[in-house]
């Protein structure tokens, strides 16, 4: 089994960094993060479906540029994930600003 789905097997220390992080505070710090992410796919032409929530987003990509982008992606370390003709992007609260912008960076270079 890959996840923890019962609660008495959750790490005592992953409980008390949500609670210092608070969901909200979670949230807040992702958003940040997607909204960047958002706006930079949108100035390649690309489309970014709304709504969406603070800690994920979908990108859709057009067929030519795909494979290109996963692959540069892919050689850089920046992990996504395809979904179909998109990109599924779930920044982590260990994202940094940099990890944005080599992401960012690959988004005006592909585009």
């Amino acid at each position: 089994m890959g996840q923890r789905t019962e609660f008495e097997l959750t790490p005592m220390a992953a409980l008390e960094q949500m609670n210092a992080w608070t969901p909200s505070g979670v949230a807040r710090a992702l958003a940040r993060h997607t909204a960047r992410i958002g706006e930079a796919a949108l100035a390649a032409g690309w489309t970014v479906p709304e709504p969406r929530g603070p800690h994920m987003l979908g990108v859709h990509l057009p067929a030519g540029v795909r494979p290109r982008l996963l692959e540069y992606l892919e050689a850089r370390g920046i992990h996504t994930a395809a979904r179909g003709d998109a990109l599924r992007i779930s920044p982590h609260m260990h994202t940094t600003d940099e990890d944005v912008d080599r992401l960012t960076a690959a988004f005006r270079r592909h585009h």
